[in-house]
């Protein structure tokens, strides 16, 4: 398969390899001019191209998708008139700089990636446009192509506040678990463990001092859930109302052991801080048997140019805990700057870049499994393209946006004040993991300093 992602969260991920560590790559370059604005825009007729002349700019962090928008351009051009320009930065220069450009409503980009977990600070700054008027519209083209209940409905419900939409998806990363088959067989396993405890339990038989059971990649605040909310743990009480934490609670420290255990004792040399890339070399050379992740890099495994033993492999979800199964979702989208200055060109470019044509592309050519609509979920050629033997990545994916989206319980990750909480969550879950603190003393610790992080953001914390 080719290469597509990581999650694109906080911490570095694989998605950012090759990126320039300051300043974006621009793939095409162009002045821009006003569009007519959507309330006043008149029919058009087949064939017209009312928007010769104009561009749109987009920018998104580095990424294969980004690549493959820009290498289609002409395709945009050839229907619509649009001159795009995409401009990628590493995620890490992303997050800065798309914060500066919404925060002063410069207008230098039309069309902006929606980040996942700014979506509470973004939307509720008035950061985003609301798309409705436009979807809404009568002379509203390609509306086959366009088709928004195709969207799964947890990939879009992030960006849907209010009743109003204010960003289409087209990225979902779903944790989700890669594993050498023949380890697990020959330690006396048919299928993979279905709950956490039994994890725990195969790992001690299988591990190794030279092939460790587990591996997964830095981005605590985005693995460590899937262990805590399995365990009955939650980040707040009740999101996005009652956002009192909920680290000290026997629930949280309980699999906050279990996880940190997982990475000490049964986990790859570095495990809890390795980037998704030295962890998928260290399941490509053979050195660990488990890697937990988001389908964009755990698919990366099966590499069959960087490894020899891809048909070891196999794929399935990740376990579950007392409490249930709770995989982790990350959804990203395209919003339309409300500062831009070519507003109803801007929606063009949107509907282009997530249209159903367009992701079915993605899908095929550019390794982009974690696509946001049923239609290419469910493509025949897109589900024998990411079949590995017994495993269906596209099944696996699918069933954790529907899961995710119904649940409801992703709503922790779009409250305005994540970011700096999961930060200092992730401090707290690697001390732990490199024997710096015990479970009990940094879970409270935890607790003390994000009722301080959410105080001083006029968070009201409830006793």
């Amino acid at each position: 398969m080719a290469k597509n992602l990581s999650e694109l969260r906080v911490s570095r991920r694989q998605l950012l390899k090759g990126a320039a560590a300051a300043g974006g790559v621009t793939l095409l370059a162009a002045c821009t001019s006003a569009a007519p604005p959507a309330a006043t825009q008149a029919p058009v007729a087949a064939g017209a191209k009312p928007y010769a002349g104009t561009t749109v700019k987009l920018l998104m962090t580095q990424i294969d998708y980004g690549t493959g928008l820009s290498e289609n351009l002409a395709d945009l051009e050839q229907k619509t008139g649009i001159k795009g320009q995409v401009d990628m930065l590493a995620f890490q220069n992303l997050n800065q700089k798309a914060d500066l450009e919404l925060s002063t409503a410069s207008g230098a980009y039309d069309v902006l990636q929606m980040i996942y977990i700014r979506t509470g600070r973004w939307i509720g700054a008035g950061w985003a446009e609301p798309l409705d008027s436009y979807i809404n519209d009568p002379n509203l083209t390609d509306k086959a192509q366009f088709d928004v209940p195709d969207f799964v409905s947890g990939a879009i419900a992030p960006f849907t506040v209010g009743g109003k939409i204010y960003a289409f998806p087209w990225l979902a990363d779903c944790t989700i678990v890669g594993y050498r088959k023949d380890l697990l067989e020959k330690a006396g396993y048919s299928k993979f463990p279905e709950t956490f405890d039994d994890l725990q339990a195969a790992a001690a038989k299988i591990h190794t001092p030279d092939v460790a059971f587990f591996v997964t990649q830095n981005n605590m605040h985005w693995i460590y859930p899937n262990w805590m909310l399995s365990y009955g743990g939650k980040f707040f009480k009740n999101p996005p109302t009652d956002l009192t934490p909920m680290f000290n609670t026997p629930e949280a420290i309980k699999a906050a052991d279990m996880f940190t255990t997982m990475c000490a004792k049964y986990g790859a040399p570095g495990c809890g801080s390795l980037e998704a890339a030295v962890a998928e070399t260290i399941m490509h050379q053979g050195k660990a048997a488990v890697y937990l992740d988001g389908t964009g890099n755990v698919q990366q495994i099966i590499d069959t140019k960087r490894t020899q033993i891809a048909d070891k492999f196999a794929f399935t979800q990740t376990p579950k805990g007392p409490a249930g199964h709770f995989p982790q979702l990350a959804v990203h989208g395209f919003l339309m700057n409300p500062a831009g200055k070519n507003k109803k060109a801007a929606w063009e470019f949107i509907k282009w870049a997530v249209s159903k044509e367009t992701m079915l592309k993605m899908a095929m050519n550019y390794g982009h499994i974690a696509t946001t609509r049923s239609s290419v979920l469910n493509n025949a050629d897109v589900r024998k393209k990411y079949k590995w033997g017994d495993s269906d990545l596209t099944a696996l994916e699918e069933g954790v946006m529907k899961q995710a989206g119904e649940g409801g319980y992703m709503a922790y990750r779009t409250v305005p004040s994540f970011p700096p909480v999961g930060d200092r969550l992730a401090q707290a879950i690697t001390s732990v993991i490199s024997g710096q603190a015990k479970v009990n003393d940094a879970m409270k610790s935890l607790q003390t300093d994000v009722i301080g992080i959410l105080q001083k953001e006029g968070v009201k914390i409830n006793p």
